[in-house]
């Protein structure tokens, strides 16, 4: 699991946590275009739409079962090949490079280079026909006085109160490589069902140690 996907490398910056809440989940929507594509192999699901283009999509927040939409192809996903949870990140310090992404995002000079934000981040991932992944996911950046810890019991959040908010669409090849990154701001940041949440704490330390030997494989 990855928390927030915004260096264009793909590097993860905390480790994330596993919610469960009683059924039924709540589904989040979301839209906007795709704004930027930091990587593109020309043999990925997406690789021939264009900047641009709208995209659209659900996502569920417990399942982490979802699909996104652009350009008129539609990729539905899951849990949990090596994504599918909600993370939470309290006091990150923004690497240059994710500064950068957000202000060409924003399409203004919002953030800068050492900046200390909070996130949160939620995504699913699928198998695809070729063998490889794709992963889809939401990102959220906040002020720091957000969230005072990393705990799960910080969800649910307030999106509306994102400085930005995103969504990016990842597909890996079958040795793992990275082959499409793209990425577009939220039009309009989605707000989960207002309903009560809750943990169920027993069996989420055995899931993040299965999602984290998931991701051992060797570095790209």
């Amino acid at each position: 699991m990855k928390l927030i996907r915004l260096t264009i490398a793909g590097l993860c910056f905390a480790s994330s946590l596993l919610l469960s809440r009683p059924s039924p989940a709540a589904t989040v929507t979301f839209n906007g275009n795709l704004d930027h594509i930091a990587v593109n192999s020309g043999a990925a699901v997406f690789s021939g739409i264009a900047l641009g283009t709208a995209f659209s999509g659900t996502i569920d927040d417990v399942t982490a079962n979802g699909r996104i939409s652009g350009g008129g192809v539609t990729a539905p996903f899951g849990c949990c090949i090596a994504a599918g949870a909600l993370s939470i990140t309290n006091d990150r310090a923004l690497p240059a490079e994710d500064a950068t992404l957000l202000n060409l995002l924003a399409g203004a000079a919002l953030f800068s280079a050492g900046e200390i934000v909070d996130g949160v981040d939620l995504e699913g991932d699928a198998a695809t026909p070729s063998g490889g992944r794709i992963e889809v996911g939401l990102s959220y950046v906040f002020a720091p006085s957000t969230f005072a810890n990393e705990s799960p019991s910080n969800y649910p959040f307030n999106p509306a109160a994102a400085r930005l908010a995103h969504f990016f669409v990842l597909e890996q090849d079958v040795a793992a490589d990275d082959i499409y990154l793209g990425f577009g701001r939220i039009a309009t940041a989605p707000i989960p069902e207002p309903e009560t949440y809750a943990l169920f704490l027993a069996g989420l330390a055995a899931v993040a140690l299965g999602i984290r030997r998931v991701h051992r494989k060797p570095s790209r």
